[in-house]
């Protein structure tokens, strides 16, 4: 693995900002799960990470992933060995960041024309006709 973790052409962050923890895991692997440390947990502080986003407000896009200590949590347990869960953890945390990277677009609100409104309030004739007339039990398919 190289130095730095690649996000996009612009944003590269350090390694080093990364913090790894491993525990024993669930799932497959036997006799193995009682005694080998394979799952793991990546930890990153988002104050730290925000000085690699300058564009971006990364407390608000990832709110659902930080804890209250500010930390992004992200843990693989798939994999057999300690090894492939880590590089499994730094791609979600390479993918998460990637979407987050993501400037949003500004839409514009515009009003609707004129041929338009016309057509909705149609459309919801057709439709309130066809409510009528179920109710009151006409049936034209027949």
């Amino acid at each position: 693995m190289s130095e730095y973790l690649e996000i996009s052409s612009e944003i590269t962050i350090p390694f080093s900002l990364l913090k790894f923890k491993f525990s024993r895991s669930g799932g497959k692997g036997g006799q193995n799960v009682n005694k080998v440390e394979t799952k793991v947990e990546l930890l990153c502080s988002i104050q730290e990470l925000q000085k690699y986003f300058p564009a971006v407000n990364l407390s608000e896009k990832l709110k659902n992933k930080i804890d209250r200590s500010g930390t992004i949590r992200i843990t693989s347990q798939q994999a057999r060995s300690q090894w492939k869960n880590k590089q499994l953890a730094v791609e979600k945390f390479q993918k998460l960041l990637q979407r987050a990277a993501i400037p949003e677009i500004y839409r514009e609100e515009t009003t609707p024309t004129k041929a338009s409104s016309i057509r909705r309030l149609e459309e919801k004739k057709i439709h309130s006709k066809k409510k009528r007339m179920r109710q009151s039990g006409i049936n034209n398919d027949e």
